[in-house]
C-alpha cells in the first residue's frame, strides 16, 4: 500500500523511502477514517432497527387483545 514510501529488494532486503513522519501519518490518518465510518454505521444500524421496533407487532401478552403489542411497548 505504501510502495512510494518503502521498497523490498528481490533478495528480501528492506529500504525505507521518503519521510517516515509521512508514513506515520497516513496511517493515523486511516485509521482516524476506519473509525469515523464505524460510528457512522453503528449510527445507521441503530436508526434502522428503532424504526423497525417502532412499527413491529409481538408478544401478544395484553389480556382480550387481538391485536399484538408493539417492541417498544413490551
Amino acid at each position: 500500500m505504501l510502495c512510494r514510501f518503502a521498497y523490498v529488494e528481490k533478495d528480501g532486503t528492506f529500504e525505507m523511502r521518503g519521510n517516515p513522519k509521512a508514513i506515520y501519518q497516513t496511517m493515523v490518518e486511516i485509521r482516524y477514517q476506519i473509525v469515523a465510518l464505524a460510528g457512522y454505521k453503528v449510527r445507521q444500524a441503530l436508526l434502522i432497527g428503532m424504526r423497525y421496533a417502532a412499527c413491529r407487532r409481538q408478544f401478544s401478552t395484553i389480556p382480550g387483545e387481538q391485536i399484538e403489542r408493539k417492541i417498544l411497548d413490551y
